[in-house]
């Protein structure tokens, strides 16, 4: 993406009315002109989609984009912009990261402790990788949210034998990841949960959850041979 001087706006009736508080940049950038690696995102709405790529004259609407319709089989459509992404990755409107991040469950737990286990561990990652964490949301009328894990988080199912062996790949690579393990579901705040954690032996570790984030292909050679929570 390239910062390109502003000249001047032959037609000031843009498409759409223009948000205050829900600004296109979360953060004050402050690019230089021709300046490209300070720019983040910038959220546009779509007017018009080409089939094939190339210049061509902007048609600015009435003022109504929320109620429009855009292409050509009449699905609305949301137009996502990235400073780098390969000609693929915006075809298909996704990005691909360098990184991954991937949680592995044990499978036999019931399902609210797979969802509490998938929250801990969650939430462990996002505060030692705050890299992972996106943008805040914000909603149409103009209300602000939380971000969430900017990138998708692969959840596998694993026995605990698997669980044990996915745990000693980890440590052999040297990264830092996170841990849920069995008496943690009878504890009630963090101060027991890792002292309990401390009074246990690496060995010892009676393993019902993993939580990490890594460059992509260290992630899939700890992971290798386990398969997605059904």
């Amino acid at each position: 993406m390239t910062i390109m001087r502003l000249v001047r706006v032959n037609n000031d009736d843009p498409p759409s009315r223009t948000r205050l508080r829900c600004a296109a940049i979360m953060e004050a950038l402050q690019p230089g002109f021709g300046d490209a690696d300070r720019v983040s995102r910038v959220p546009m709405p779509v007017i018009r989609v080409t089939r094939k790529t190339g210049a061509e004259t902007l048609q600015p609407g009435n003022g109504r984009f929320d109620d429009q319709e855009i292409g050509k089989d009449g699905h609305r459509l949301c137009a996502r912009t990235f400073k780098t992404a390969s000609a693929a990755a915006l075809g298909s409107g996704t990005m691909m990261y360098p990184t991954k991040t991937a949680l592995v469950i044990r499978a036999d737990l019931l399902s609210w402790q797979i969802a509490n286990v998938a929250a801990f561990l969650s939430g462990g990652l996002a505060g030692t990788y705050p890299e992972i964490v996106g943008e805040p949301y914000c909603d149409g009328d103009g209300r602000l949210y939380t971000p969430m894990i900017r990138e998708p988080v692969f959840v596998y199912g694993a026995t605990s034998a698997e669980l044990a062996r996915t745990h000693g790949r980890a440590l052999n690579r040297g990264i830092r990841f996170a841990i849920y393990t069995e008496p943690l579901f009878k504890t009630t705040n963090d101060a027991d949960n890792r002292a309990n954690v401390a009074a246990t032996a690496t060995a010892g570790l009676d393993l019902v959850g993993l939580g990490f984030h890594a460059d992509r292909k260290i992630i899939d050679k700890i992971t290798g041979g386990l398969k997605f929570l059904a």
